[in-house]
């Protein structure tokens, strides 16, 4: 058998439907069948689901606020609509639990949605909602947003002993994904000591990936190998051992994402790349001051500083041409300034080429250091452009550090949120490659601009 798990765009058209049904038809030409598992977001119409494919369980990302939920694009009549269409399907084997829910601690704050509580007190909340719905699973993850919610292993461990401690008091399905990002003051120590607490502590599952190296998001969790050895330190039945090999390259691959955290942005490549394709651009900061200050405040990597607000509203009444353009460019190191050093040169060049020859008009070109993707929604106040694309360093993984990202927002403002993006992610050189990308972005920029056929 062969179990899917999708979770189509947001903003899904009728083009995107054919093809997903497609995808479904797909497998029943194999030589064995699927049976599918499908989750979904609940962005799609819930009816929808239904008709195009065996649905069995919904799977969403929640929270402990009404505002953080509705950054994730839902509210409980949303989940209600998505349980109730989910029981009466009656595809239940052996109960009547269709839901499959994910949370941590960090959600609501990153969303600016915490009302000033605390962390543990509104991942507590989020368990409220979760029980609404009897879920099959609740799975928390526990460090996988970063230091600037949670700063370092010690409180990475605490945090999963909370979020377990609370689910077990609400009689929650709970598990926890034991993982932290390569940007956090963590490292794999901390995560095997965190799993044995958890394992003595009567958790009922927690996640794993090979390697224990999440190869999509960047992000390092715990392994099937670490999974057997807890088995052996507690008296269930044991397993292999790593070789020495793996151990190794493990160690080397942790290296090289956090240089790739620390590595210096090299503005003046961009600018010179931007000059050779004759292209206007200009330098701007974020309001964090240095990289420790950019890790820990990410509100802070959003904003402008108010002196660059002058120099780009001094820029554009200057330039009346630099404004309501079809695009602007946004290319920011983020959290892998060797991401955008490896990655850009190749990428940018046939980008810039396909949008000329499309005749899109562009505002300058914006180079900034180290800023995070909502840095374009403040940019976008002031040049007013109809699609923000912000080019950026994913979060190095263990595989590949040097990962870049797109993020592309229609009629960006700094009202938006997260769930109003589209994401392109993982090109690299071992990844999505560069046409691939141009082409996947020239397609949602003709989208938002109202003339998709001429990208495809």
């Amino acid at each position: 058998m062969l179990l899917l798990v999708l979770t189509p765009q947001a903003t899904i058209m009728k083009k995107s439907v054919t093809s997903f049904v497609g995808w479904i038809r797909l497998g029943k030409s194999y030589k064995h069948p699927f049976k599918p598992a499908f989750s979904f977001t609940l962005l799609i119409p819930c009816g929808l689901l239904a008709v195009v494919c065996r649905l069995i369980c919904f799977f969403q990302s929640i929270g402990g606020t009404e505002a953080v939920n509705k950054s994730f694009g839902i509210n409980l009549e949303l989940l209600t609509e998505a349980h109730e269409l989910a029981l009466s399907l009656k595809r239940g084997t052996i109960g009547t639990n269709c839901m499959y829910f994910e949370t941590g601690q960090g959600g609501a704050l990153f969303a600016n949605a915490h009302h000033s509580v605390d962390q543990q007190t509104i991942e507590a909340r989020s368990y409220a909602v979760a029980r609404e719905f009897s879920p099959l699973l609740v799975n928390s993850v526990v460090g996988f947003i970063g230091p600037e919610y949670l700063l370092d292993g010690k409180q990475i461990t605490r945090a999963g002993l909370e979020d377990h401690f609370c689910g077990k008091l609400l009689g929650l399905p709970m598990g926890c994904d034991v993982c932290y990002t390569n940007h956090s003051y963590a490292d794999q120590n901390d995560m095997d000591n965190l799993l044995s607490l958890l394992a003595l502590a009567g958790c009922n599952f927690t996640m794993a990936v090979p390697g224990a190296d999440d190869v999509m998001l960047n992000y390092q969790s715990t392994s099937y190998h670490d999974a057997v050895t807890v088995r052996q330190l507690f008296n269930y039945r044991p397993g292999g051992h790593l070789k020495t090999v793996d151990t190794l390259n493990f160690q080397c691959g942790f290296v090289q994402a956090k240089d790739a955290v620390f590595s210096d942005f090299d503005a003046l490549a961009v600018s010179k790349l931007c000059e050779s394709l004759h292209l206007p651009y200009e330098h701007i900061v974020s309001q964090a001051p240095d990289l420790y200050q950019f890790l820990m405040r990410p509100d802070l990597g959003r904003l402008l500083p108010q002196d660059e607000v002058d120099k780009l509203q001094l820029l554009v009444q200057r330039n009346d041409g630099h404004q309501y353009q079809d695009v602007l460019i946004v290319i920011s190191g983020g959290l892998s300034p060797l991401a955008i050093q490896n990655q850009i040169p190749g990428f940018f060049s046939v980008f810039i080429e396909r949008i000329n020859s499309m005749q899109i008009s562009l505002a300058p070109i914006i180079i900034n250091p180290r800023g995070r993707v909502a840095l374009g929604d403040h940019l976008n106040a002031i040049f007013k452009a109809k699609v923000v694309v912000m080019l950026i360093g994913e979060r190095p993984g263990l595989t590949i550090p040097d990962s870049m990202g797109i993020y592309v927002t229609h009629n960006a403002k700094p009202s938006c949120t997260d769930h109003m993006r589209q994401c392109i992610s993982n090109i690299h050189q071992h990844g999505l490659g560069n046409a691939s990308a141009v082409m996947k972005l020239l397609k949602l920029v003709g989208l938002h601009l109202g003339h998709i056929r001429e990208y495809c």
